[in-house]
């Protein structure tokens, strides 16, 4: 296949990584119309942010939403909330119950509180699982302690039996 003419394969498509158009536009280009727009938004942009504030003083509403939206946007993602060290999944369940206060005293909305418990509900879960395995392995080591003793216990009786066993054979000679 030559990349130069863009011969597609047998099947009349193009593989994967080849182009009807290698020498096509590069990316990151942009159109004229972009450009100029941008060039004409620089020369203005002073202007009509003086005549938006200019109109937001003089009492237009949508003016002063339109600049208050710019310069100072609401805080959607932090939540005032003093939370707990998140240690283990208990740890968690008391910061989902200190939460539920805190919406009950109106410090924090339910919209707010929401999300919060999600990503409580999530910590606590893998907070959980990790107990859960800790508890595991403490088990297992238990089994192989026990499963070692006990295999310790079983030589030394096999040990013993074969020492009575060839004493015995000694004195019967």
């Amino acid at each position: 296949m030559s990349e130069l003419t863009g011969e597609n394969r047998e099947n009349g498509r193009f593989g994967p990584g080849e182009s009807g158009n290698p020498a096509g536009r590069p990316k990151g280009a942009r159109n004229k119309a972009t450009i100029l727009a941008e060039r004409l938004f620089e020369q203005k942009v002073e202007a009509v942010v003086e005549k938006i504030n200019e109109h937001a003083i003089g009492g237009n509403v949508a003016a002063m939403r339109l600049f208050l939206d710019r310069a100072a946007p609401r805080t959607r993602d932090r939540i005032e909330f003093a939370l707990p060290e998140l240690l283990t999944s208990d740890d968690a369940f008391a910061a989902q119950l200190a939460l539920i206060a805190a919406v009950a005293a109106g410090e924090v909305s339910p919209r707010e509180a929401e999300r919060m418990m999600g990503l409580l509900g999530t910590v606590m879960s893998t907070l959980a699982n990790r107990e859960r395995n800790a508890r595991i392995a403490e088990r297992d080591r238990g089994y192989m302690a026990a499963a070692e003793a006990a295999r310790a216990e079983r030589a030394a009786a096999t040990e013993e039996a074969w020492a009575a066993a060839a004493e015995s054979a000694g004195r019967s000679r």
